[in-house]
């Protein structure tokens, strides 16, 4: 039987995956640089489906591992719903640059993403689930690789979920290449 993350979800305020490591060529003219792997990552936010005017999203590469940098290219926004597997709904909406903000530093290593009105953007009839995808430079020399995120709802830093009161959360990737 599928599992029911109906619980977990009605809980969570947000959390992040991936770190997995990618063969394929990509290029980045923001970065000025090309290469044939990149890891992969994907932080959900507001599974819960709380109503909140702003929504702030600050994500930072590690420094205690190597270091990588963010794909600025390859970064969405979608918003959506999940079901009790955790899938992302039907009809689930990219969102186009004037329905957020971002800002990144200069070295492309930290971002803020603000979704100003969060809270009208309505799926399955309650405010939207975010998902924010992108890929980051991959060191492919087999060291680790880390990511943080925090989550503000109305300025208001929000712990992961009821249950687990840490506000940021960190997720580890190897830069192994498969042969």
């Amino acid at each position: 039987s599928t599992p029911n993350y109906g619980k977990v979800i009605g809980k969570t305020n947000f959390n992040k995956d991936g770190g997995v490591i990618t063969k394929r060529p990509w290029t980045s003219e923001k970065l000025g640089k090309s290469g044939d792997y990149y890891h992969y990552w994907y932080v959900r936010v507001n599974q819960k489906q709380a109503a909140y005017d702003t929504i702030e999203i600050h994500d930072f590469i590690s420094t205690d591992y190597s270091p990588m940098q963010f794909i600025p290219e390859s970064l969405t926004v979608t918003a959506g719903w999940y079901d009790t597997d955790y899938r992302l709904m039907k009809d689930p909406t990219v969102l186009t640059s004037d329905q957020y903000n971002i800002v990144w530093n200069e070295s492309y290593t930290d971002f803020v993403i603000t979704i100003p009105n969060a809270k009208n953007i309505i799926k399955n009839g309650k405010p939207a689930v975010f998902r924010v995808n992108y890929n980051t430079t991959a060191p492919a020399d087999g060291t680790k690789v880390g990511n943080k995120v925090e989550i503000k709802g109305d300025d208001k830093v929000l712990t992961i979920s009821d249950d687990d009161k840490r506000t940021l959360l960190e997720v580890t990737g190897n830069s192994v290449v498969a042969s």
